[in-house]
């Protein structure tokens, strides 16, 4: 299947705030936790996501990498053309 990347970075940045909830979870157990979580993640011909996996994360907390992989889990993409796409994308996270 197919979507357009610019069309996955939408949807992705519209659930930052999720995304971002899991570092500050971190942050408040490890004070300046910093590092990439780099997730695989499918999304199904109806743009839910089937699955969604650590493919190498450095993030040194793991709770805060399986906060990541649950809430793209719950993330709805539009639907892709001819099937599922799986999509490699790296997310990274620094104390502000």
């Amino acid at each position: 299947g197919y979507l357009p990347p610019e069309v996955i970075q939408g949807v992705m940045r519209r659930n930052g705030a999720e995304l971002r909830a899991c570092h500050l979870q971190g942050l408040a157990r490890k004070p300046g936790l910093a590092g990439q979580v780099l997730v695989r993640f499918v999304i199904a011909g109806d743009g839910s996501v089937s699955s969604a996996d650590d493919d190498g994360s450095n993030l040194p907390d793991a709770a805060a990498v399986a906060c990541v992989l649950a809430a793209i889990e719950r993330f709805v993409f539009p639907s892709p053309a001819g099937g599922t796409v799986t999509v490699e994308y790296p997310l990274v996270f620094k104390p502000d």
